[in-house]
């Protein structure tokens, strides 16, 4: 069984965040959002 791959969002707007985050993650995406990179 593969793992599902892993994304990192580094986006500091709360709302593109957290947009980017719900579609990576409705896709099969493991994802690590954070404000500052």
């Amino acid at each position: 069984m593969t793992p599902d791959p892993r994304v990192l969002i580094a986006e500091d707007d709360v709302s593109s965040r957290l947009l980017l985050q719900k579609v990576l993650e409705k896709w099969g995406y493991q994802v690590v959002a954070v404000s500052d990179g």
